[in-house]
């Protein structure tokens, strides 16, 4: 039996195994333990091997951890650019482990390079969020993808505004037509939810309005499945003979 391929066997740093560009890697690690300095290290041992700054791309969730990836990034290069050739063999030798004596001066100087290329990336690094990514995308391929060209993003503070602004307008029309339909649902509803599930049903509504209007148009259109479609009732029977069935099947 081969025993499994393990850090400890390896003797090796795992933040610095971790760094290797030649590894496809997957890190777990609490809060505070080197993640991002070890995204880092990776990115920098990438263009020390040559590869072109604008042939990168670093995917993160939030904007704080992109600029602060960016930033600690650009710190480490801009270093190195000022560093002497004893200190750049030992940071050298830290990131990737390489023998500091065996260290070209072409590499020392192609090192010190590093944060003027990187500045000189048209576009800069690219070192975004996952929303980033795929607006960039969308903006490259609308028509493939059924949006505008023109189409803008929502922002958080805006989306809020038009939020509590739907459901300000929605009071209105419950107001200014007591006795209709929509005043009628508002009422049910209100009635029979408290507040926290009333407003997260709101919420359902907005964040599956897609499906909503979808359902609608085909409403209109006489191709929607009624609610007896949906639950296979019979819609020759009254609601009292349905929920008898119902309540049947349940194990007391």
């Amino acid at each position: 039996m081969i025993a499994p391929l393990t850090v400890d066997s390896l003797r090796i740093d795992p933040q610095r195994l971790a760094a290797d560009p030649a590894l496809s890697v997957f890190v777990a690690a609490n809060a505070g333990s080197g993640k991002t300095t070890t995204l880092v290290n990776r990115v920098a041992r990438l263009l020390l091997t040559g590869v072109e700054p604008g042939a990168i791309l670093c995917v993160t969730y939030t904007k704080a951890a992109a600029a602060e990836m960016q930033g600690r990034l650009f710190d480490q290069l801009g270093k190195w650019a000022l560093m002497g050739d004893p200190e750049l063999r030992r940071t050298l030798f830290d990131l990737d482990g390489r023998d500091p004596e065996r260290i070209a001066d072409t590499t020392l100087a192609a090192a010190r390079r590093l944060f003027a290329r990187a500045l000189e990336t048209p576009g800069g690094l690219k070192i975004q969020t996952l929303h980033a990514l795929c607006e960039a995308l969308l903006r490259r391929f609308p028509l493939e993808a059924g949006v505008s060209p023109r189409f803008e993003v929502l922002e958080d503070a805006r989306a809020r505004a038009l939020s509590r602004q739907a459901r300000e307008d929605l009071a209105d029309a419950v107001l200014a037509d007591p006795e209709g339909p929509v005043a009628r649902a508002f009422n049910t509803l209100v009635a029979t939810l408290d507040h926290a599930r009333f407003e997260s049903l709101l919420q359902q509504l907005e964040d599956r309005r897609g499906e909503l209007l979808a359902w609608l148009d085909a409403i209109d259109e006489g191709t929607a499945p009624t609610p007896f479609d949906l639950t296979r009732a019979d819609p020759a029977r009254n609601e009292a003979a349905l929920e008898a069935d119902f309540l049947a099947g349940i194990d007391p």
